[in-house]
């Protein structure tokens, strides 16, 4: 992997800092490298973005669950979790169902996901209005 290029350090520097927190923020992405390298401080400003309704977090990190932790304590108006080409294993599948039973659009674009923890999210996220499973890798 390469080094951040200079305008992505400076926005994830101010986007940590209590300055630039943005409580009204609605929508948050990070993809590829930025979410690998950035996630830990993801939970951390998600405390103060009372108003998020969709994260997209490509090939997310193991910090998953601690992030659907606090999506679930202060974004109340939260409804939808895009993962593309991530791995959802047991633990991220566990948090999606415990954190997150009234998702309403789950998006699993070309991730890699086994087929028990599939049925777990099908049959405990009865509000599931839209799954996106497009090139996504389901293990049997």
């Amino acid at each position: 992997m390469g080094r951040l290029h200079p305008s992505s350090q400076m926005i994830l520097l101010k986007l940590t800092t209590t300055k630039y927190w943005c409580p009204a923020l609605k929508v948050f992405g990070l993809h590829g490298y930025l979410s690998l390298k950035n996630a830990s401080v993801i939970p951390k400003l998600i405390r103060n973005w009372k108003n998020l309704e969709v994260l997209r977090l490509r090939r997310a990190p193991h910090y998953v669950p601690e992030i659907l932790i606090q999506i679930s304590r202060h974004c109340k108006n939260f409804f939808q979790l895009m993962l593309p080409k991530s791995y959802v294993g047991a633990n991220e599948a566990s948090a999606i169902v415990t954190y997150l039973p009234k998702i309403k659009h789950l998006s699993l674009k070309g991730a890699t996901i086994e087929k028990k923890n599939l049925v777990m999210i099908l049959r405990c996220c009865r509000e599931l209005v839209r799954l996106d499973l497009r090139y996504s890798f389901i293990q049997v």
